[in-house]
């Protein structure tokens, strides 16, 4: 955005040095130069800033320069034309195109920040995603060997009490042919 542009012209250059440091002062704005112009002491300073601290430097450097008998002559222009602008302020319009080419550039950053940080948001909901199917995968896989490993367990606990059955069957025949011996061991006594 363009700043206003004002100008004082005053007698003398100790005046002028002491109107400036008053502009700055007053308002919130840049002195642009102290320019001797041609012939009779005349120094014409040059600010610019926001129109209305603009306004109100001038307008302060004006009393001050009327207090001193040195004032010349005084102007404000809100918003200078391009070829203002580059004619008499070749610094500050260079200055402000550097500054929109910065802008730009930090429009650009910031987009690309944007674009980083959205390709990593991506890139980690989809290691999430991997990470959940695998897990669930591996719980999958977990519950097959589970059931097999189940399966396993009770086959081998009915080996188990088919064992002990057939050991208690054994038991009992040996004890019915002990039983039964002793018997026939009584009668031929």
């Amino acid at each position: 955005m363009k700043q206003a542009l004002g100008m004082i012209e005053i007698k003398g250059l100790s005046t002028g040095i002491l109107i400036a440091d008053t502009m700055a002062k007053t308002a919130n704005i840049r002195i642009y130069e102290i320019e001797n112009t041609k012939g009779l002491g005349y120094m014409t300073i040059k600010a610019v800033g926001d129109v209305g601290a603009i306004n109100s430097a001038i307008s302060a450097a004006k009393q001050e320069a009327m207090a001193y008998g040195k004032y010349i002559s005084s102007s404000v222009i809100p918003r200078p034309n391009d070829f203002i602008y580059d004619a008499f302020l070749k610094d500050i319009s260079s200055e402000e195109k550097i500054e929109d080419d910065k802008e730009k550039e930090d429009v650009k950053s910031v987009e690309i920040i944007e674009e980083k940080i959205e390709e990593t948001t991506i890139k980690e909901e989809m290691v999430e995603k991997e990470e959940l199917e695998t897990e669930k995968e591996e719980t999958s896989d977990t519950t097959v060997k589970d059931e097999e490993t189940e399966e396993i367990i009770e086959e081998k606990i009915e080996k188990i009490e088919i064992e002990e059955t057939s050991d208690d069957k054994d038991e009992n025949t040996k004890s019915t042919l002990k039983n039964t011996n002793n018997k026939k061991n009584k009668k031929k006594k």
